[in-house]
């Protein structure tokens, strides 16, 4: 039996590999034979559609919180030691030796602990990654910078693995005309500590050069929209909340660049997925953020405001030529980032460990 974990779907970015990937996976292993012996772990409340043929899969719901006693009580009440369970986030059953591990990031280990967490809880999120380390039939990183990140922490990890590049959530259609661009950028995020938001928003303020310009923030819940006034930084700020895909495709169509200032991705969706839209990206010079944005990106140190305002003002000052030339190169850059060669990439690997 085949356990595969989909409880992070309504997430953004191991929602997005769950719902983009899991659904190739799911086809590929019922041409292997494997059809009847899939069983998702859901959530009770959870939206299913994403999943084809749903009908013929065995649905699991999983009733206790991630991370928890009960959910380890509850993974042993579920799963029999021949079975393989699919992490396809971080919680898994901690007994367990048959796992199939997908690592997005080592944020909770590589970050100071005020940052993402507490000593108590970066304990346990140890945990959880030993466990991966020593118990993995088989290990998919998201960049090669998760990958060595892994390493550094677990160097006695001998875990085949591969790193599978994700794909963009949302893409457009075609490349937008410098016709289109408007004179507004873009950031996209939640307002956890590692997002670095404050530092942009800060400094946005404090950089007249750009005053002609318009800071759209995109990505905050309702809470966090609430916690922040516009007024209360005294320039061109605008914060849309959650918007729709086809929403955002046309703001990052039209935006003049994306600034990305996260302190540390795993990967990155919003970079890719902004050039995939023909919007260039000015983004931290850390983690994963060179290796996702490749050549095409403007970079910049994200504890320094100079740097941030050498890199914007890089990308403002282009000719219409030159920048033209900078949006057509990062879409053609994320264009080498999709789903099917994730899937393919995984499939192979999860048949080849399966041996089916």
């Amino acid at each position: 039996m085949i356990y595969i974990d989909i409880r992070k779907a309504g997430d953004y970015g191991i929602g997005t590999y769950v719902k983009n990937l899991v659904p190739l996976v799911l086809q590929h292993l019922s041409e292997f034979g494997l059809g009847g012996e899939i069983r998702l772990l859901a959530n009770a409340w959870q939206d299913l559609s994403f999943v084809p043929g749903l009908f013929l899969i065995h649905v699991v719901e999983m009733k206790s919180a991630p991370f928890t006693f009960y959910e380890q009580l509850e993974f042993r009440q579920i799963i029999r030691s021949s079975d393989i369970f699919w992490a396809t986030s971080l919680s898994h059953p901690l007994w367990h030796c048959n796992l199939l591990s997908t690592v997005h990031d080592l944020l909770q280990l590589d970050l100071p602990i005020p940052t993402v967490s507490s000593l108590m809880r970066r304990s346990i999120f140890w945990l959880y990654f030993k466990s991966l380390a020593v118990k993995s039939l088989a290990i998919v990183f998201n960049s090669h910078f998760t990958a060595n990140r892994f390493s550094s922490h677990f160097p006695g990890c001998h875990a085949p693995s591969i790193v599978a590049h994700l794909g963009p959530g949302i893409s457009a259609a075609r490349s937008p005309s410098i016709d289109e661009k408007s004179d507004y950028f873009v950031m996209i995020g939640n307002n956890r500590p590692h997002k670095n938001i404050d530092f942009v928003l800060n400094q946005f303020c404090l950089m007249p050069e750009f005053a002609s310009y318009t800071l759209k923030v995109i990505g905050f819940n309702n809470l966090e929209f609430n916690n922040f006034s516009p007024c209360s930084y005294g320039c061109n700020i605008v914060f849309l909340g959650y918007i729709g895909a086809s929403d955002l495709v046309l703001q990052l169509q039209q935006a003049k660049a994306l600034i990305f200032p996260s302190l540390y991705e795993g990967f990155g969706l919003p970079a890719i997925e902004a050039m995939s839209c023909g919007c260039p990206v000015v983004a931290s010079s850390n983690s994963a953020l060179p290796e996702v944005c490749g050549p095409s990106a403007f970079y910049f140190d994200p504890t320094s405001s100079s740097s941030l305002r050498s890199a914007l003002r890089t990308c403002v000052d282009l000719d219409l030529k030159s920048y033209s030339e900078v949006v057509r190169a990062s879409r053609l850059h994320a264009s080498k980032f999709n789903w099917s060669d994730c899937a393919e990439l995984t499939i192979s690997f999860i048949r080849n460990t399966l041996h089916v």
